[in-house]
């Protein structure tokens, strides 16, 4: 892909400014340096909506606030479909940002499962989330990618009520394929499930041909996006993990190290005012468009019945993250300190 780059005044002398949840690493470049274009990958695939929609809402936002501080004519961000992990999508240079869930991070870090989302009842809400995000947790967090060359930065919560999505009622999850990501894909096989991972345009597809018998989304906007209603009747509320996780805005070091810490500062601001407008738009739409599929579709939503199961195997499952090494268990301790803080 053509280079990218947009004109920033650095200054001569710079400090690592920390604000919200990400703290700027590195002093930016002492001249300035232009590009036409920056590329933000995001793990979903271009003709839906949801998740790569809310990447091209994302990026306009961040044009914007780069022209503030670029001499340039324009500054473009290019929204491209992308691996479902900001370390390969970043790696080799073909993209400058990342934006998307954290899970597919947690494979070469175990411990950013705890960034990624918890299941069960530990799993935070938004404003636990952000406490965990705002403290000591975004300090792992940034620190676990530093050698990947990822600057990761706190883009909100993925979702309040994840639905499990399947064309019959399901309270047991024992003997079903779902499809599912990181931890909550644990909870599955320790219920008896077989878990499957999928890319986001193959699993309705699948659900149709009776590949898989289930799939847990983070929203309806995501569910919709994917065409689900149209052929899955059920929907469990939270069968699995009672809140998705975190969302990330990644930038490649070698780009962040190019803007000022004005810019850095901006851009830091921007993303937590994405991140708070999805987050309320979601809370607000929720009922509605349950309403709505059920009115369209015949959607039924529903408790599921296995919640006993599911808090005894999540908290295994969390247990034995936590024990892996010297780095899960720092996680573990910031995130449990955020849980117990929790709204």
């Amino acid at each position: 892909m053509d280079r990218r780059t947009f004109i920033v005044t650095a200054s001569a002398a710079t400090a690592a400014t920390c604000i919200g949840s990400v703290c700027a690493l590195a002093k930016p470049a002492a001249l300035a340096r232009r590009a036409e274009r920056l590329v933000l990958a995001c793990p979903a695939p271009e003709n839906t909506g949801g998740l790569f929609d809310d990447a091209r809402l994302l990026a306009r936002a961040l044009e914007r606030t780069l022209q503030e501080h670029s001499a340039a004519a324009q500054v473009k961000i290019e929204v491209v479909p992308g691996p479902a992990a900001s370390i390969a999508a970043l790696a080799d240079g073909h993209a400058d940002l990342f934006y998307g869930p954290e899970h597919a991070n947690s494979a070469h870090i175990p411990a950013l499962g705890f960034v990624a989302g918890v299941p069960g009842h530990l799993a935070l809400n938004a404003q636990g989330l952000r406490i965990f995000m705002q403290g000591t947790g975004a300090d792992l967090w940034r620190s676990s990618l530093a050698s990947y060359g990822v600057v990761p930065i706190y883009a909100g919560h993925r979702g309040e009520s994840p639905t499990l999505w399947s064309r019959v009622r399901i309270d047991n999850l024992k003997g079903l394929k779902i499809a599912t990501e990181g931890l909550n894909a644990q909870v599955v096989a320790g219920l008896g499930g077989l878990p499957k991972s999928l890319k986001p345009e193959d699993i309705t597809p699948a659900l149709a041909a009776g590949e898989i018998d289930a799939a847990e989304i983070a929203t309806l906007t995501d569910a919709l996006a994917l065409g689900l209603p149209k052929i899955a009747g059920f929907a469990a509320r939270a069968p699995i993990a009672d809140h998705a996780g975190a969302m990330s805005l990644a930038m490649s070091d070698r780009t962040w190290r190019t803007l000022s810490s004005q810019a850095q500062s901006s851009i830091l601001s921007c993303v937590q005012a994405h991140a708070q407008a999805r987050e309320t738009r979601d809370a607000n739409s929720k009922m509605v468009l349950e309403d709505a599929l059920s009115r369209a579709h015949g959607a039924v939503f529903y408790a599921c019945g296995d919640a006993q199961h599911v808090r005894r195997v999540s908290e295994a499952v969390t247990a034995e993250l936590a024990a892996k090494c010297d780095q899960t268990r720092q996680f573990s301790d910031a995130y449990m300190a955020a849980w117990h803080l929790r709204g």
